[in-house]
This record gives structure tokens, sequence and C-alpha cells, in this order.
């Protein structure tokens, strides 16, 4: 198994999702937060799909703080890809 690799930033999440990318938020006692995401920086737009309960989210990188924990978990250094 390859070993995670933590997400720097914003720039660079919005890099790897510009292809799909498959992430995860490291949560208390190990546990793991799985997300597919993919991002067009054309019209600042992503889609998240959410593996816990099989929601999506489409928003734009304003709402990103407001309606995600992804900004938390990028400042937290809690965000990783393999």
């Amino acid at each position: 198994m390859e070993k995670p690799v933590k997400i720097k930033d914003l720039e660079e999440l919005k890099n790897l999702a510009e292809k799909d990318v498959e992430v995860f938020i490291q949560l208390n006692y190990g546990l793991r937060s799985y997300k597919g995401i993919s991002y067009d920086r054309k019209s600042d737009k992503w889609s998240i799909f959410n593996y816990i309960d099989d929601t999506e989210q489409n928003i734009n990188t304003e709402e990103l703080p407001v309606c995600t924990n992804l900004i938390k978990a990028l400042k937290s250094g809690a965000l990783f890809v393999y």
C-alpha cells in the first residue's frame, strides 16, 4: 500500500482535483473520512462526494470553509491523498 501524502494547501488540492482525486481527512482515533473531489478551475466549482454518507456537494471555493471541513483539515494538516 502506498504511503499517504499530506496536501499542503488549497492550490495543491485544486491541482489534484482538476483530474479527480480521492482524499481522506484524518480524524480522531485513526478514523478517516474519504471523499472524491473534482474541481473545475474555469467555473471555480467543486464537486465533492462524501463516501461516509453517499452525499454529494456542488459548491464554489468561497463556500468551502462553510459547507465542508476541507479548509479546516488543510489548516490542521489532516488532509491526505494516496
